[in-house]
């Protein structure tokens, strides 16, 4: 929401365009509150899972990762659908120090996941 003179107004979508990489950006935009297993893209919170995965650990420090994101793939509006939900996940547990910058480190992990059967993320 954008504050002016005293009222809220919401920010419309947006799409930015940067000329240099040439990929489009989308603006997450907050559309309230969902219920815990509802299938959105969202930052923070739980994520879905099937059941049974394990919570992803550091292959570095072997300490539990820090959950980013959940990407619906559907939601990219590109009109292919049933592409999954990418859940990512990075090692905060000492910040800087299990390669969590490098691809192949262990220090991050990108799990792509079917859209049927998913539910909240059990820890164990």
């Amino acid at each position: 929401m954008m504050v002016g003179r005293g009222r809220a107004r919401p920010l419309p979508a947006m799409s930015l365009v940067c000329p240099r990489v040439l990929a489009v950006t989308t603006l997450m935009i907050d559309a309230g509150p969902v219920a815990p297993t509802a299938q959105v893209t969202r930052t923070g919170g739980v994520p879905l899972a099937p059941a049974g995965t394990p919570w992803p650990c550091c292959a570095s420090c072997n300490g539990p990762m820090q959950f980013l994101a959940q990407v619906v793939l559907d939601d990219l509006g590109d009109g292919i659908e049933d592409r999954g939900v990418l859940v990512l996940f990075a090692c905060q547990n000492d910040p800087g120090m299990c390669g969590d910058w490098e691809p192949d480190s262990g220090g991050n992990q990108a799990l792509l996941f079917p859209t049927d059967g998913l539910g909240r993320f059990q820890v164990q």
